[in-house]
């Protein structure tokens, strides 16, 4: 089992080496990247966020028009774990606290998740 310095390392090579092949459109093997770095880190919220934009870019219309895709709640639950993970960066917000909702967008060909409604 590798150190925890050396974990950290692999986990930031493979999300690395997810987003390169998420640029590439290779989104089978940047998913796979993604989940592996959060095996070896599963406190980074970038690559929580990352997988998010995965799952966001391969959604599936569903055949019926009044229940979402299925990958909607993967995406909700990927940015969930994001905010937990890094939630210092809306002060005082943590899953739980206040409700709101997480909507991923694609601004300029990038992925972006952000907290939309009344904060």
């Amino acid at each position: 089992k590798p150190d925890p310095q050396t974990r950290l390392l692999l986990a930031y090579a493979h999300n690395n080496l997810g987003a390169l092949y998420q640029d590439i459109g290779d989104h089978v093997a940047a998913f796979a990247e993604y989940t592996t770095a959060l095996a070896y880190n599963p406190n980074c919220h970038i690559t929580w966020k990352n997988r998010a934009a995965i799952y966001h870019a391969t959604v599936q219309p569903s055949p019926d028009p009044q229940v979402p895709p299925p990958q909607h709640k993967l995406i909700f639950a990927d940015c969930l774990t994001a905010t937990d993970q890094d939630w210092h960066e809306v002060k005082g917000f943590k899953r739980g606290a206040i409700e709101y909702e997480v909507e991923v967008r694609n601004i300029n060909g990038g992925y972006c998740a952000y907290f939309a409604g009344n904060l």
